[in-house]
């Protein structure tokens, strides 16, 4: 009888990584298609629809399954962050060079990284 193997082989995690890389960057590209898109109309907006526009397209697309990306390398991550970074410069409307942790302090967004964290012990929180 053939044994099976538990633990994924190097070329099985290389191949789900690289379709997490293509996840993140489909997540990404939504992400910096609707932030165009919302730029575009930001001086129709005031700011508290422009706050809900982005909420409500934005953090949420980052958001949803991101429990799937924990463990993930910081250069897949960082994408993600970009994209969050620049959906809160759009949101208060700062200038492109300002610094972002100010930002993220006066929104009470986390970081990408502890969004990820914050889900998982949310979900696991009832368990025992």
């Amino acid at each position: 009888m053939k044994e099976r193997r538990l633990i994924p082989s190097f070329r099985q995690q290389n191949k789900f990584l690289m379709s997490l890389a293509q996840h993140v960057q489909s997540i990404c590209k939504a992400a910096n298609f609707q932030l165009f898109q919302i730029s575009r109309i930001r001086k129709y907006l005031t700011p508290e629809s422009t706050a809900t526009l982005v909420h409500s397209l934005i953090t949420s697309r980052l958001d949803y399954c991101n429990s799937i990306l924990y463990g993930l390398p910081h250069s897949l991550l960082n994408k993600l962050q970009l994209s969050m970074n620049s959906a809160a410069h759009l949101t208060l409307g700062m200038k492109k060079h300002d610094h972002i942790t100010p930002a993220l302090k006066k929104l009470h967004w986390l970081p990408v990284e502890q969004r990820i964290v914050f889900k998982i012990l949310c979900l696991f929180q009832g368990i025992k």
